[in-house]
Protein backbone atom coordinates (compact mmCIF):
# COMPACT_ATOMS: atom_id res chain seq x y z
CA UNK A 1 0.00 0.00 0.00
CA UNK A 2 1.18 3.52 -0.82
CA UNK A 3 -0.17 6.50 1.13
CA UNK A 4 0.29 10.17 0.28
CA UNK A 5 -0.90 13.43 1.79
CA UNK A 6 -1.40 15.92 -1.01
CA UNK A 7 -1.51 19.69 -0.78
CA UNK A 8 -2.48 21.48 -3.96
CA UNK A 9 -2.89 25.18 -4.68
CA UNK A 10 -5.06 25.83 -7.76
CA UNK A 11 -4.71 29.61 -7.70
CA UNK A 12 -7.49 31.68 -9.18
CA UNK A 13 -5.98 34.94 -7.93
CA UNK A 14 -2.44 36.26 -7.51
CA UNK A 15 -1.64 36.71 -3.84
CA UNK A 16 1.16 36.76 -1.26
CA UNK A 17 2.18 33.30 -0.03
CA UNK A 18 2.31 32.79 3.73
CA UNK A 19 5.32 31.16 5.36
CA UNK A 20 4.58 27.96 7.29
CA UNK A 21 6.69 26.68 10.13
CA UNK A 22 6.73 23.55 12.35
CA UNK A 23 4.32 23.82 15.26
CA UNK A 24 2.18 26.57 13.74
CA UNK A 25 -1.49 26.27 14.64
CA UNK A 26 -4.06 25.64 11.92
CA UNK A 27 -6.87 28.06 11.18
CA UNK A 28 -10.45 27.08 10.42
CA UNK A 29 -10.85 25.67 6.89
CA UNK A 30 -13.64 26.71 4.55
CA UNK A 31 -14.49 23.08 3.73
CA UNK A 32 -13.58 19.85 5.49
CA UNK A 33 -14.66 16.23 5.07
CA UNK A 34 -13.22 13.34 7.11
CA UNK A 35 -15.71 10.71 5.90
CA UNK A 36 -17.04 9.79 9.33
CA UNK A 37 -20.40 9.43 7.61
CA UNK A 38 -21.56 8.88 4.04
CA UNK A 39 -19.81 11.09 1.46
CA UNK A 40 -23.15 12.72 0.68
CA UNK A 41 -23.11 14.27 4.18
CA UNK A 42 -20.17 16.41 3.02
CA UNK A 43 -21.92 17.35 -0.20
CA UNK A 44 -20.33 14.79 -2.52
CA UNK A 45 -22.45 13.21 -5.26
CA UNK A 46 -21.64 9.71 -6.45
CA UNK A 47 -20.81 8.97 -10.09
CA UNK A 48 -20.46 5.20 -10.44
CA UNK A 49 -21.89 2.16 -12.17
CA UNK A 50 -23.82 0.87 -9.15
CA UNK A 51 -23.86 -0.77 -5.72
CA UNK A 52 -20.56 -1.63 -4.05
CA UNK A 53 -18.47 0.88 -5.94
CA UNK A 54 -18.32 3.52 -3.17
CA UNK A 55 -17.89 2.48 0.48
CA UNK A 56 -16.57 3.87 3.77
CA UNK A 57 -13.35 2.34 5.13
CA UNK A 58 -10.82 2.87 7.92
CA UNK A 59 -7.17 2.66 6.88
CA UNK A 60 -3.81 4.06 8.04
CA UNK A 61 -5.46 5.45 11.16
CA UNK A 62 -8.14 7.52 9.46
CA UNK A 63 -11.59 7.23 7.97
CA UNK A 64 -11.85 7.29 4.22
CA UNK A 65 -13.90 6.35 1.19
CA UNK A 66 -13.03 3.54 -1.22
CA UNK A 67 -13.74 4.16 -4.89
CA UNK A 68 -13.86 0.86 -6.77
CA UNK A 69 -14.18 0.08 -10.48
CA UNK A 70 -14.90 -3.20 -12.20
CA UNK A 71 -14.48 -4.21 -15.84
CA UNK A 72 -17.38 -2.80 -17.80
CA UNK A 73 -17.89 0.31 -15.61
CA UNK A 74 -17.93 2.50 -18.72
CA UNK A 75 -20.37 5.16 -19.94
CA UNK A 76 -20.62 6.66 -16.45
CA UNK A 77 -21.32 10.41 -16.51
CA UNK A 78 -19.57 10.97 -19.82
CA UNK A 79 -16.71 8.50 -19.36
CA UNK A 80 -17.47 6.77 -22.68
CA UNK A 81 -15.21 3.70 -22.92
CA UNK A 82 -13.23 4.69 -19.81
CA UNK A 83 -14.24 3.37 -16.38
CA UNK A 84 -15.26 5.66 -13.53
CA UNK A 85 -16.13 5.65 -9.83
CA UNK A 86 -16.01 9.28 -8.70
CA UNK A 87 -17.30 11.65 -6.04
CA UNK A 88 -18.17 15.15 -7.18
CA UNK A 89 -18.61 18.40 -5.23
CA UNK A 90 -20.78 21.14 -6.65
CA UNK A 91 -19.12 24.31 -7.91
CA UNK A 92 -20.58 26.18 -4.93
CA UNK A 93 -19.21 23.67 -2.40
CA UNK A 94 -15.87 23.71 -4.25
CA UNK A 95 -15.82 27.52 -4.10
CA UNK A 96 -14.28 27.52 -7.55
CA UNK A 97 -14.97 30.90 -9.12
CA UNK A 98 -12.73 33.38 -10.93
CA UNK A 99 -10.75 35.61 -8.58
CA UNK A 100 -10.58 33.27 -5.57
CA UNK A 101 -7.46 31.77 -4.03
CA UNK A 102 -7.57 28.18 -2.76
CA UNK A 103 -5.39 25.80 -0.81
CA UNK A 104 -6.57 22.18 -0.85
CA UNK A 105 -5.27 19.12 1.00
CA UNK A 106 -6.36 15.53 0.86
CA UNK A 107 -4.95 12.10 1.62
CA UNK A 108 -4.96 9.27 -0.90
CA UNK A 109 -4.10 5.61 -0.42
CA UNK A 110 -3.30 3.21 -3.25
CA UNK A 111 -4.27 -0.10 -1.58
CA UNK A 112 -3.17 -3.58 -2.52
CA UNK A 113 -6.11 -3.96 -4.92
CA UNK A 114 -5.19 -0.76 -6.80
CA UNK A 115 -4.13 -1.70 -10.33
CA UNK A 116 -2.19 0.85 -12.35
CA UNK A 117 -3.26 1.29 -15.97
CA UNK A 118 -0.96 -0.37 -18.52
CA UNK A 119 1.74 1.65 -20.22
CA UNK A 120 0.53 3.44 -23.33
CA UNK A 121 1.72 2.26 -26.71
CA UNK A 122 1.71 3.65 -30.23
CA UNK A 123 -1.79 2.24 -30.73
CA UNK A 124 -3.35 2.23 -27.23
CA UNK A 125 -3.48 5.22 -24.88
CA UNK A 126 -4.01 4.58 -21.17
CA UNK A 127 -4.54 7.00 -18.28
CA UNK A 128 -5.57 7.18 -14.64
CA UNK A 129 -7.00 10.10 -12.64
CA UNK A 130 -7.40 10.24 -8.84
CA UNK A 131 -8.48 13.90 -8.37
CA UNK A 132 -9.25 16.87 -10.57
CA UNK A 133 -10.76 20.33 -10.77
CA UNK A 134 -13.17 19.94 -13.67
CA UNK A 135 -14.57 22.66 -15.90
CA UNK A 136 -18.02 23.73 -14.73
CA UNK A 137 -19.76 23.94 -18.12
CA UNK A 138 -21.92 20.95 -19.09
CA UNK A 139 -20.46 18.35 -21.43
CA UNK A 140 -17.07 16.77 -21.93
CA UNK A 141 -13.87 18.71 -21.36
CA UNK A 142 -10.40 18.53 -19.89
CA UNK A 143 -10.02 19.33 -16.21
CA UNK A 144 -8.99 22.90 -15.42
CA UNK A 145 -6.19 21.75 -13.14
CA UNK A 146 -4.10 18.66 -13.65
CA UNK A 147 -0.39 18.08 -13.48
CA UNK A 148 0.22 17.08 -17.09
CA UNK A 149 -1.76 19.64 -19.13
CA UNK A 150 -3.32 23.08 -19.04
CA UNK A 151 -5.62 24.70 -21.65
CA UNK A 152 -3.78 27.18 -23.83
CA UNK A 153 -6.84 29.45 -24.09
CA UNK A 154 -7.57 29.63 -20.36
CA UNK A 155 -7.68 32.85 -18.37
CA UNK A 156 -5.19 34.41 -15.99
CA UNK A 157 -1.80 33.27 -17.34
CA UNK A 158 0.12 34.76 -14.37
CA UNK A 159 -1.54 32.70 -11.60
CA UNK A 160 0.86 30.55 -9.53
CA UNK A 161 -0.07 26.96 -8.68
CA UNK A 162 1.76 24.36 -6.59
CA UNK A 163 1.59 20.69 -5.71
CA UNK A 164 3.18 19.02 -2.68
CA UNK A 165 3.29 15.39 -1.51
CA UNK A 166 3.81 14.79 2.21
CA UNK A 167 4.98 18.40 2.58
CA UNK A 168 7.60 18.10 -0.20
CA UNK A 169 7.02 20.33 -3.20
CA UNK A 170 6.71 18.41 -6.46
CA UNK A 171 5.47 21.14 -8.77
CA UNK A 172 5.48 24.93 -8.97
CA UNK A 173 3.38 26.10 -11.90
CA UNK A 174 2.47 29.59 -13.04
CA UNK A 175 -0.20 29.69 -15.72
CA UNK A 176 -3.91 29.34 -16.55
CA UNK A 177 -6.28 27.65 -14.09
CA UNK A 178 -9.71 28.35 -15.63
CA UNK A 179 -11.36 28.16 -19.02
CA UNK A 180 -12.71 31.53 -20.21
CA UNK A 181 -16.01 32.37 -18.55
CA UNK A 182 -16.08 29.18 -16.45
CA UNK A 183 -15.52 28.04 -12.90
CA UNK A 184 -14.76 24.49 -11.79
CA UNK A 185 -15.74 21.77 -9.34
CA UNK A 186 -13.60 19.32 -7.36
CA UNK A 187 -13.72 15.57 -7.85
CA UNK A 188 -12.28 12.61 -6.01
CA UNK A 189 -11.73 9.99 -8.64
CA UNK A 190 -10.95 6.49 -9.67
CA UNK A 191 -11.20 7.24 -13.37
CA UNK A 192 -9.11 5.35 -15.90
CA UNK A 193 -8.96 3.79 -19.31
CA UNK A 194 -10.45 0.30 -19.50
CA UNK A 195 -7.91 -2.50 -19.05
CA UNK A 196 -9.97 -5.48 -17.93
CA UNK A 197 -9.20 -5.55 -14.19
CA UNK A 198 -10.95 -4.25 -11.03
CA UNK A 199 -9.14 -1.47 -9.16
CA UNK A 200 -9.57 0.63 -6.00
CA UNK A 201 -8.40 3.99 -4.67
CA UNK A 202 -9.02 5.24 -1.11
CA UNK A 203 -9.47 8.95 -0.37
CA UNK A 204 -9.51 10.65 3.05
CA UNK A 205 -9.40 14.07 4.72
CA UNK A 206 -10.41 16.61 2.09
CA UNK A 207 -9.78 20.19 3.26
CA UNK A 208 -10.05 23.58 1.54
CA UNK A 209 -8.93 26.97 2.85
CA UNK A 210 -7.71 30.36 1.71
CA UNK A 211 -4.26 30.01 3.32
CA UNK A 212 -1.79 27.12 3.79
CA UNK A 213 -2.39 27.16 7.55
CA UNK A 214 -6.00 26.17 6.90
CA UNK A 215 -4.97 22.84 5.36
CA UNK A 216 -1.64 21.87 6.96
CA UNK A 217 -0.18 22.19 10.46
CA UNK A 218 3.32 21.30 9.22
CA UNK A 219 5.83 22.91 6.85
CA UNK A 220 5.27 22.95 3.09
CA UNK A 221 8.44 23.07 1.05
CA UNK A 222 8.70 26.07 -1.26
CA UNK A 223 5.92 28.15 0.30
CA UNK A 224 8.21 30.71 1.97
CA UNK A 225 10.48 30.89 -1.08
CA UNK A 226 7.49 31.58 -3.33
CA UNK A 227 6.28 34.29 -0.95
CA UNK A 228 9.64 36.02 -1.15
CA UNK A 229 9.70 35.69 -4.95
CA UNK A 230 6.18 37.14 -5.17
CA UNK A 231 7.21 40.16 -3.10
CA UNK A 232 10.32 40.79 -5.18
CA UNK A 233 8.38 40.51 -8.45
CA UNK A 234 10.28 37.45 -9.72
Amino acid sequence: MIHHDIVVRPLLQAAVFLGLFPGVSMVDPEFSCTFERAPQSCGFAEQSRGAGRVSLVHAVGMNGVRLHTRPGDSDVHGSRTAERSDLRLSQQASGCFEGREHWWAHSVLFPDDCVAPPESTATDWHFGVVADFHNAAPGAGQANFQVNAMPATAMSPDRPTGLAFNGVQKMAYRGPTLYPGQGCYFKLANYHSAFGKPSSVIHARVVRGSTPRAVSAGPLEGVLRLRQASRSGR
